[in-house]
């Protein structure tokens, strides 16, 4: 009996990578003048594909929030790496398992505010023998970032009762029913019935 030949399964990480330094030399081009390179870099991330890579690069609130966790861990990537752990788990808990579109840019803010107030925290905290004006520019900075960021947490908390969705004509026709059955069903104040009291006439 013949032995069968072994199949020889494709190799996707040699692909991936092969696609990824591709990519990365186009992007080379493009930021050094290639205006072709610039016009099939925009075409690829166009494409549906692309939304990974795309939040990758044009996500300006990830950006942003990158730069602030360098400037609190400074060059410890250890710090880096838990710091942004904490934050994805944050962003997580607040955005829930499907966010609206106005939902996701708001948790975004209140992260960025996060980070603000606990930097401003962090700068202060770290300062040294401050003198009186540095130490009102400090608790300024902090308050300013305290606004912010209890801002972006209320408006966050009111968009998100607007997009509850509305009860029905008949969930409010029930609802309705049920709480006045559940008051009394009209008794009134004293203990009787609008009937109670009133002479029958034959």
């Amino acid at each position: 009996m013949k032995a069968q030949p072994k199949r020889t399964e494709p190799n996707r990480t040699s692909d991936a990578d092969a696609r990824f330094q591709a990519f990365r030399q186009l992007v080379f081009r493009a930021n050094s003048g290639d205006k072709q390179a610039l016009a099939n870099v925009q075409a690829m991330l166009k494409k549906p594909e692309s939304a990974p890579l795309l939040v990758v690069l044009g996500d300006v609130a990830i950006a942003a929030q990158e730069d602030f966790i360098n400037r609190i861990a400074g060059k410890n990537p250890v710090i880096q790496t838990a710091v942004g752990i904490q934050l994805e788990r944050l962003r997580s808990d607040l955005a829930g398992p499907a966010p609206a579109p106005l939902e996701k840019l708001l948790v975004e803010r209140v992260l960025m505010g996060w980070l603000q107030v606990h930097h401003a925290d962090s700068t202060y905290a770290r300062a040294s023998n401050p003198s009186l004006a540095q130490g009102d520019y400090y608790q300024r900075n902090q308050n300013r970032a305290q606004a912010r960021y209890l801002a972006a947490i209320k408006m966050l908390v009111t968009v998100r009762k607007l997009l509850q969705s509305p009860l029905s004509p008949l969930e409010l026709a029930t609802k309705t029913v049920s709480e006045t059955t559940g008051k009394g069903g009209g008794i009134r104040r004293g203990g009787r019935t609008p009937a109670e009291g009133l002479a029958v006439e034959n």
